[in-house]
């Protein structure tokens, strides 16, 4: 009778322990899923609805390369992986040519220039080893690949959302309630968009290889600016086209009536100094 209450006792403290053990388990990993921003948690949610939706098309991506003798000169561009826990969603503007005039016409609100399009960037990796980016974009209710990046230069920012995270977390710290990377292509770079908790708006803008924007006007890749005075110093430097200008382009079909075609760095450099 001893012996079974022993065990009885034994076999109920392991119970508590085991159920301790997975309450503490829960309770870290709460925790920790509450120690994030908001804005990690919301982009969280975006990008495991779009990992779910994405899945066929991109394990396609994949399958079709792996089943392809991949040659020597092949290996850069044949892909064998990708890291969807850290795709980044691309924001557009409303006109990246135009995005100074909207700046000051939206009342200094940069949120206001902004249009979610479905973007996101996926990490891969070739064959070769190096890295990749998938882009991806969902359109009448279904997600498409793209095309598929091989030059780290086309993708200003960052190559993985981890590195966007951390950068805001180090460069603004953690009173943000949004962060975008936002696509300019027109001015060949990107921005890291920051919305703060009081409505103080900053960027990070990062640049193509190729560009010399940031140069021209006396600003640097990756560091912060208040988003009023990045685009203060565009403005010193860089005149939009017009709307008048923009409509003749169209109907004179310059580049085949397809405005984004038109050339990077088109609109007339003024300087001021």
């Amino acid at each position: 009778m001893d012996i079974v209450v022993r065990k009885f006792t034994l076999c109920f403290l392991g119970v508590i322990v085991l159920a301790f053990g997975i309450w503490r388990g829960d309770g870290l990993v709460f925790a920790s899923a509450e120690s994030k921003p908001d804005w990690e948690v919301s982009y969280e949610e975006m990008r495991m609805e779009m990992e779910q939706e994405s899945k066929t098309v991109l394990g396609q991506e994949i399958k079709l390369k792996e089943k392809e003798k991949v040659s020597e000169e092949e290996q850069g561009t044949a892909l064998v992986s990708y890291d969807i826990k850290n795709a980044i969603p691309v924001w557009s503007l409303e006109s990246d040519i135009t995005m100074i005039s909207d700046y000051k016409e939206q009342d200094e609100d940069f949120s206001n220039l902004l249009k979610w399009e479905n973007k996101w960037y996926i990490p891969a990796v070739t064959a070769s080893g190096s890295h990749a980016s998938i882009f991806l974009q969902k359109e009448e209710g279904t997600y498409h690949v793209y095309g598929t990046f091989f030059d780290e230069d086309e993708v200003y920012a960052a190559e993985k959302m981890e590195e966007i995270a951390s950068t805001v977390n180090k460069k603004v710290g953690t009173d943000v309630v949004s962060v975008k990377t936002v696509s300019v292509p027109f001015y060949l770079m990107n921005l890291v968009y920051v919305q703060k908790e009081n409505g103080e708006e900053l960027v990070l803008p990062y640049e193509a290889g190729s560009s010399n924007v940031l140069e021209n006007i006396q600003e640097d890749s990756g560091e912060v600016y208040e988003a009023e005075d990045f685009i203060k110093d565009m403005d010193r430097t860089y005149e939009e086209y017009t709307k008048e200008e923009i409509e003749a382009i169209r109907e004179k079909k310059y580049v085949g009536g397809s405005l984004p075609q038109i050339t990077a760095c088109a609109g007339r450099q003024v300087w001021n100094e």
